[in-house]
């Protein structure tokens, strides 16, 4: 079991901490989640780990998105999102275009 606070984001949307040297890539976490979890795999140069409890959770943190019953999200319910936190919430899928703008 480790205690860290997550450093970065890395490739897949994991989150990252470097614990005595190694980097540990956490599911699910963000940058600035102080967090508890479990090593699930460790290998040679790098160890992956699954979170058992979120101690302090980001400020980059937000809810999960409303979306309606047609499958759109819902851009009234979701208002007070901004790009930055959506791109960390959802970095797995690409931000709809209706959403960011493009």
């Amino acid at each position: 079991m480790i205690e860290a606070t997550i450093t970065d984001l890395a490739f897949g949307g994991r989150g990252l901490v470097r614990i005595d040297g190694m980097a540990v890539f956490v599911d699910p976490a963000v940058p600035g989640d102080q967090i508890r979890a479990r090593i699930i795999k460790k290998r040679k140069n790098y160890a992956e780990a699954r979170v058992v409890e979120i101690l302090t959770p980001s400020a980059d943190r937000v809810p999960p998105l409303a979306i309606t019953a047609a499958g759109a999200v819902d851009v009234k319910a979701n208002s007070s999102i901004t790009i930055n936190s959506l791109f960390i919430s959802n970095n797995r899928w690409p931000i709809p275009s209706c959403i960011s703008g493009q």
